[in-house]
């Protein structure tokens, strides 16, 4: 099976400048099999240090990456601050609605992490770019940006495979029991006592309500921890029932644009995302509305 390329009806003067650009790329490299395909198949990693960046070109500006992602994170920031002194007195809609905001914000720091190890965030600025992931995913459950990176590349090199660090095992193929091995495969004892010692901090030192902390940090991140799983990994990954019908064994689910915005911020579009890893989030939608990518068997 080869994965070509069909630019044929964005070859024109009026064609988004992220479309040009790809279309560039795609010109250098027209035809690809399944251990090319437009992004290196070599983890970029050097022994123990990343790579400058994750993606084989630069595509986007800094600026705005950088922009969009510190917006994301200011806003966490912002909201939790006001949350954690919110009054919990009774139960209300407000609360719901409040716990559910969080949870989608949450969704939006592993996302930014995300893009930042492929180089996204600043491309142009590959440290500050792995400075921003690192940051993000300190803030969504201090995890190890590093130890995250070299798992996701590995996704990327064998996805949906018995090597692919988010797969499930061949067994647990449900979405409930895949869950729960995902999860596992991430779990540290060191990060679970961390995160004790953050949360008994915050009350002792900060006065944050143990409530608050319970309601607005604790549900929200379990919850993106479900959000991200199964509009990132299960939905795009599961294999149909007809079999992977590409080479990067994912499918995509075509939403409106804001209900795939809320549903997992664009990671719907997946294999628009595994055809073009160093294009962010907020750019998949483009994407797929040009049809940018075509399959021929």
């Amino acid at each position: 099976m080869a994965v070509r390329l069909d630019l044929s009806n964005l070859m024109h003067e009026d064609a988004p400048p992220l479309l040009l650009a790809l279309d560039r790329q795609a010109k250098a490299s027209y035809y690809h099999n399944e251990k090319t395909a437009l992004m290196s198949t070599v983890l970029p990693i050097n022994g123990d240090q990343l790579s400058p960046t994750a993606s084989p070109v630069i595509i986007g500006s800094s600026l705005r990456g950088l922009c969009i992602a510190s917006l994301i994170m200011a806003t966490w920031a912002g909201s939790l601050t006001i949350l954690f002194n919110a009054s919990l007195s009774q139960q209300s809609l407000w609360t719901i609605l409040a716990v559910f905001w969080q949870t989608f914000l949450y969704a939006g720091l592993f996302v930014t992490a995300h893009d930042a190890m492929h180089g996204c965030v600043a491309p142009q600025h590959p440290r500050l770019n792995h400075f921003m992931g690192t940051s993000a995913l300190l803030m969504y459950g201090l995890f190890s940006y590093k130890q995250l990176f070299k798992a996701h590349w590995q996704h990327h090199r064998d996805p949906a495979s018995p090597l692919d660090p988010d797969f499930h095992d061949g067994q647990h193929k449900n979405p409930f029991a895949w869950y729960f091995r995902f999860l596992q495969r991430y779990w540290s004892w060191g990060r679970l006592l961390a995160l004790i010692a953050v949360f008994h901090a915050m009350h002792l030192l900060l006065h944050v309500p143990e409530s608050n902390l319970l309601m607005f940090w604790i549900v929200p991140s379990l919850l993106s921890s479900v959000q991200l799983f199964y509009f990132g990994t299960y939905l795009p990954h599961r294999e149909p029932a007809g079999g992977y019908q590409n080479v990067f064994r994912a499918q995509s689910a075509h939403r409106p644009l804001l209900l795939s915005l809320l549903a997992c911020y664009h990671f719907g579009y997946h294999y628009e995302h595994h055809e073009y890893p160093h294009v962010p989030w907020w750019q998949l939608p483009t994407i797929a509305k040009h049809g940018i990518a075509r399959i021929n068997t």
